[in-house]
């Protein structure tokens, strides 16, 4: 059951899509919402090892702009929260994201941001919101800067205990009921695809009002990027597992480049 949720909002392109879907979901739970705003500071450390004013100069400048966009962003937060009757506060941060983000996190049901966008600098990278989840950040929900609604999800299982465990959890927020769902089951063979098939679509055919049903024979990492475009999924429902640095291990690069370059938002759990 979905009580507590926090908003990460950066710019105003990002923020957009983070403040819509953030407080129609808190709405919708009757959740509230903590929005938190944070000017990232790490490039004070890049400064500080290249002796050139000018240099140091233009990280000022750039945080001095990064203050004055987040102000805009918490108070587009403020008047969304105001209007949707959504129970909230916000609070802005300087700091690197990666410390500041994993301590916020332990107080709320989900994590919500916007992802990074192939080709320009905007938001976290997809190297950041990696770290992120392998630092705890969970459930953390990636949106697309540009993406409008969350009506078509896709729920993976490749038949491990991460993955099940993830879709169990996705139904335990009941964030998206009246959504249209995909159970995708990814297997090494046919034979162990249909089992798994078999089991978790009784599991989740129990637990939302339209489940459409598939299987592909292959590596997540592979089938995964093109079957989500291919289906034109909204959401992606991720488990990244434990341990050290997994999630990493298992998508790699194939995995940075489905989120560079997909439009679609990632749900992930551990």
């Amino acid at each position: 059951m979905l009580n507590s949720v926090l908003l990460y909002l950066e710019g105003e392109h990002q923020a957009e899509a983070v403040i819509r879907l953030g407080v129609s979901l808190a709405k919708r739970s009757k959740a509230r919402v903590r929005g938190v705003t944070l000017v990232d500071t790490r490039s004070n450390d890049h400064a500080l090892q290249i002796e050139s004013a000018a240099y140091a100069s233009m990280v000022n400048a750039n945080h001095t702009m990064a203050e004055l966009r987040q102000n805009r962003v918490r108070s587009d937060l403020t008047q969304a929260c105001l209007k949707a009757g959504v129970n909230f506060d916000v609070r802005k941060f300087s700091g690197n994201p990666m410390q500041v983000l994993p301590q916020e996190s332990r107080y709320h049901d989900l994590v919500v941001t916007a992802g990074f966008v192939s080709g320009d600098n905007l938001g976290l990278t997809s190297v950041d919101l990696i770290d992120l989840i392998e630092r705890g950040v969970h459930p953390l929900l990636v949106l697309h800067p540009a993406q409008r609604a969350l009506e078509r999800v896709l729920l993976v299982y490749d038949g491990s205990e991460a993955t099940g465990r993830a879709i169990r959890s996705y139904f335990n927020l009941g964030i998206l009921g009246n959504a249209e769902h995909r159970l995708l089951v990814i297997a090494d063979n046919e034979d162990q695809a249909l089992v798994s098939l078999r089991e978790m679509t009784e599991y989740c055919g129990a637990r939302c009002q339209s489940l459409e049903t598939g299987y592909v024979v292959g590596k997540v990492r592979r089938v995964l990027p093109s079957y989500a475009e291919k289906w034109q999924a909204d959401l992606v429902v991720l488990g990244s597992g434990k341990g050290n640095r997994f999630f990493r291990r298992l998508f790699g690069d194939d995995f940075l480049r489905f989120m560079q370059k997909s439009t679609r938002g990632v749900l992930t759990f551990v």
